[in-house]
């Protein structure tokens, strides 16, 4: 291990590192000139990349939670990332950061009560944690570009399915429930499908395998399912 990472393996985050060396035979810690850390994976190997001035015990648990979800085989991956990309329907409304963005949420609302388990402060989580997700002027926004003359702007669609997540992830006290009442009001249907979804994904219980297979056939395939028949009859503009 880096012996610059040594000292940040305490006996709060120890059990986890080892965890996620039981999956990631080969696990790397290389510092970035960027701003955030961020973790990549694949098979055996996994990468934590960490922001050489401003990284922490708190960040590289947060980093190490993000693959400690991938050991729970949970695989909200390659399931979501797979089936949008196999259909072109789909690959019309998400684009890559919106993918990695909903990934992100879908993670964090499961690794925030395992970081405070381990005796960390929440406001610590991310180091955003107090900022407003999304503003209401934002909202509105996405509201008045979403639809014109019957054409809905693909860009106004990947920010509100982008918003959705990101404020329903959020950590803070933040009330977002005007701007979650102008979405409904923009696209119930397609507001419906995200909550469905997202109230879904709160009851999984990573820990348990015998859910796995019920996530596969159930929050997955209904989830891109409803998104594509929402998709199938709209006119989307070509920018």
């Amino acid at each position: 291990m880096n012996y610059k990472i040594e000292k940040y393996i305490t006996n709060r985050n120890e059990w986890l590192l080892s965890e996620v060396k039981k999956k990631y035979l080969k696990l790397d810690f290389i510092f970035t000139k960027e701003f955030h850390a961020r973790v990549s994976d694949q098979g055996e190997k996994a990468t934590i990349y960490l922001p050489e001035d401003s990284f922490s015990e708190e960040c590289i648990s947060h980093e190490l939670l993000h693959l400690y979800l991938e050991t729970k085989e949970n695989i909200v991956y390659c399931l979501l990332i797979g089936l949008i990309r196999e259909n072109d329907y789909l690959k019309m409304i998400f684009s890559k950061d919106l993918i990695e963005n909903m990934i992100n949420c879908i993670h964090h609302i499961k690794m925030l009560p395992i970081f405070i388990q381990m005796g960390y402060d929440k406001a610590n989580f991310l180091a955003n944690s107090s900022l407003n997700k999304c503003e209401i002027n934002y909202t509105k926004r996405i509201k008045k570009r979403f639809k014109i003359i019957g054409i809905y702007n693909k860009i106004a669609i990947d920010n509100y399915i982008g918003k959705y997540f990101a404020m329903k992830a959020d950590i803070s006290e933040i009330d977002y429930s005007i701007q979650l009442n102008i979405l409904f009001e923009t696209d119930n249907v397609l507001y419906n499908i995200l909550q469905n979804f997202w109230t879904k994904w709160l009851k999984f219980d990573i820990y348990n395998s015998n859910t796995i297979e019920y996530w596969s056939d159930d929050f997955v395939g209904e989830f891109l399912d409803s998104l594509e028949k929402w998709i199938k009859d709209k006119k989307l503009n070509k920018y």
